[in-house]
């Protein structure tokens, strides 16, 4: 967490010299503020002070949020094109806000999770979380304020009419690149933590050698549990260590159950209930990243329908225009327009639903083969005791 304290605050009093300097005050507001947010945050993870992370959303957000839109989101709200305030806009600094903050409270969330499932730990909503919500907004403004200071600067009118897509004559395209860039957020922090979980198995199903005959040890239950054991505290309570310990108990509790004469089984132990907490855990983050995927044709189609109310409202100027020189082509412009707008919009969504769709459909099977490669682990544990 430190590192990206610091780093965010570094980028938050850098955006003031570079953003703010034709205002004094409010540059050496902002790089005192950033000076004593960021020390804050490094003093209170060194002395340990766990409650500060609960503080860091409530501080970091606002301030990265007041970063990224002002001066530029009033520019954008005033102006009439918008193409021409971002491609004078100096947009890099507000960039690097939102990505140490996005990092430092995706950081901040993890290490609390982490906290939550440790042994004697009160139950917390932290520990149901695999994601933060405010990290991928955070992130997600930094892919879609990079995305159009890439297309403005990137692209020319005679392009493809594909990029003018993603401007549109309606606030309603933004929108859906935002939620668009928030799934890729979501999917891009379930994707880390399964990098994460099979760097770790791979580190745990690594062979010991013996010292003395220079063989490789057997890996037994207890070996692994000690090797888990070993871990740092946010490895340990992570989600690949606590399914693995799960997995270790379940198979102890039944291979006690095959030695026994009872036709009851031994009940499991708490350890043993771990995966089962896990796919719960699971299913509840994916059901917002579900909906959020389904909401982005629905939002399209919310475009799709300001598009043709619009082009209904300049129907009338069409009409009107009959007979009149050169009128017509002025007033069938305001009617292919709105026409434009809807067809956008609907296109914009369903690109966007699609290729989500796809990468989550990747991420769980991705996922499922970072589960069986934990329980080929415990087999290989348990068939070695």
């Amino acid at each position: 967490m430190k590192t990206f304290a610091i780093a965010w605050a570094g980028a938050l009093a850098l955006y003031a010299v570079l953003t703010l300097n034709n205002d004094p005050g409010a540059m050496i507001l902002v790089i005192v503020l950033a000076a004593m947010i960021g020390g804050g945050l490094v003093l209170a993870d060194l002395r340990g002070v766990r409650f500060i992370r609960a503080l860091v959303p409530l501080v970091v957000l606002p301030a990265s949020a007041a970063a990224a839109l002002w001066p530029l989101g009033w520019d954008l709200a005033l102006a009439e094109d918008a193409r021409a305030v971002l491609s004078e806009a100096l947009l890099w600094p507000q960039l690097l806000v939102l990505l140490f903050a996005a990092r430092l409270i995706a950081e901040t969330s993890a290490l609390s999770a982490a906290d939550a499932w440790a042994p004697g730990a009160p139950p917390q909503s932290a520990a149901l979380h695999r994601t933060s919500l405010w990290s991928s907004m955070l992130l997600a403004g930094f892919i879609t304020l990079a995305l159009y200071g890439g297309l403005v600067r990137l692209t020319d009118p005679g392009d493809p009419a594909i990029f003018d897509a993603f401007w549109g004559e309606t606030p309603v395209n933004a929108i859906i690149v935002f939620v668009f860039a928030m799934a890729l957020a979501e999917l891009g922090e379930l994707w880390l933590g399964v990098l994460r979980d099979r760097l770790l198995l791979s580190s745990l199903a690594e062979d010991e050698e013996d010292d003395d005959n220079r063989r490789a040890v057997p890996l037994t239950p207890e070996r692994l549990r000690d090797r888990i054991a070993s871990l740092p505290s946010e490895s340990r309570h992570g989600s690949a260590a606590r399914r693995l310990i799960g997995d270790l108990a379940w198979a102890e509790t039944e291979a006690a159950a095959a030695r026994t004469s009872e036709a009851v089984a031994p009940a499991p132990t708490p350890e043993a209930a771990a995966p089962l907490v896990e796919a719960g855990v699971e299913q509840a983050s994916r059901r917002f990243l579900r909906n959020l995927i389904a909401s982005l044709p629905l939002i399209g189609f919310a475009g799709t329908v300001l598009g043709i109310m619009a082009a209904l409202a300049a129907l009338p100027d069409v009409l009107g225009a009959i007979g009149v020189d050169g009128g017509v082509a002025a007033a069938l412009s305001g009617t292919l327009g709105g026409l434009a707008t809807a067809f956008q919009t609907t296109l914009l969504g369903l690109i966007g639903s699609l290729t989500a769709s796809l990468l989550l459909a990747a991420l769980e099977r991705a996922e499922a083969v970072t589960v069986a490669m934990g329980e080929l682990l415990v087999a290989r544990a348990t068939g070695s005791s």
